[in-house]
């Protein structure tokens, strides 16, 4: 019922409480929320105070930084199919972003007068210093998702949240020897963090990924998977 998901919802009382499960629980509950944005046209955002202990990070993430909105700069815009491109943004405090493969962030621009949030998944690996970079596919009515591959330029700045979600590779020691990844249209965003971040790790590491489209046009990141598999050969 679109109605009952326009209501805000909060974390149920059974989710209160200590322990990794229900935390994990809490997570999920938001995540699973914020994609009932378009529904709602408006909700917190996304995001959980995290201390970092949960993964291998050199730097522990700041819980002030990440219940306010940064901003980053817009580096490069590449088309990666016939409705998509791949954005790599900066941060403008020159603070790195720390994440793990799998995660999103949740950006925040103004258009037409309107402040419009949005989640989107990283596609870069945690390796990838400095910058950061997001899949985006355009869609039929989609205000942001419209903007994003039609207006925004490189050089202009945008806010963000995050990053978040408990999807993906927490640390190097959840990595198998081989891992499969499954996707099919703009889902492979999550996926190409996944898969670069466990070839990156050891050279003993394989990965597969099944990967469904429409078309070759409509295939995001078709290019840069071929790449990934000529750098890394039979692996």
């Amino acid at each position: 019922d679109p109605a009952l998901l326009r209501q805000p919802t909060s974390t149920p009382k059974m989710l209160d409480g200590e322990g990794r499960i229900r935390g994990s629980l809490r997570q999920l509950y938001r995540d699973v929320d914020s994609v009932l944005w378009a529904f709602r046209g408006t909700s917190p955002a996304p995001f959980s105070l995290r201390d970092g202990s949960a993964y291998d990070n050199q730097l522990r993430a700041v819980g002030a930084e990440l219940s306010n909105q940064r901003e980053m700069d817009v580096v490069a815009i590449d088309k990666i199919a016939e409705d998509a491109v791949k954005i790599t943004l900066r941060p403008t405090d020159k603070q790195p972003i720390q994440f793990y493969a799998g995660q999103f962030l949740t950006l925040a621009i103004e258009i037409d007068g309107e402040l419009v949030k949005r989640p989107y998944s990283i596609c870069s690996s945690p390796d990838q210093e400095d910058t950061v970079s997001i899949g985006v596919r355009a869609l039929n009515n989609g205000k942001m998702s419209t903007y994003l591959n039609n207006v925004l330029e490189a050089g202009d700045t945008v806010g963000f949240y995050g990053p978040s979600g408990s999807y993906g590779v927490q640390n190097i020691s959840e990595l198998g020897q081989h891992t499969v990844c499954i996707a099919g249209g703009s889902g492979i965003t999550p996926q190409m963090a996944i898969l670069k971040y466990t070839l990156e790790q050891s050279s003993e590491s394989l990965a597969t990924l099944i990967f469904i489209n429409r078309t070759v046009e409509s295939t995001m990141f078709h290019n840069e998977i071929k790449e990934l598999k000529k750098s890394f050969g039979d692996r």
